[in-house]
């Protein structure tokens, strides 16, 4: 029962670390876009202002 204990804990404890890896991926994601989406936007009002 206790190797079972175990076993259980660090698949739980790999399952934790692999879900907070993936949000931490998922969140720079997000911020990678959203940046490239903002310089976008701020450089095609630059290119409309001085056009």
């Amino acid at each position: 029962m206790s190797t079972r204990g175990n076993v259980l804990k660090a698949s739980d404890v790999t399952l934790c670390a692999l879900v907070c890896l993936a949000g931490v991926a998922i969140t720079l994601l997000v911020l990678i876009l959203f940046v490239g989406a903002e310089q976008r936007t701020v450089s095609v009002a630059f290119q409309l202002e001085s056009a």
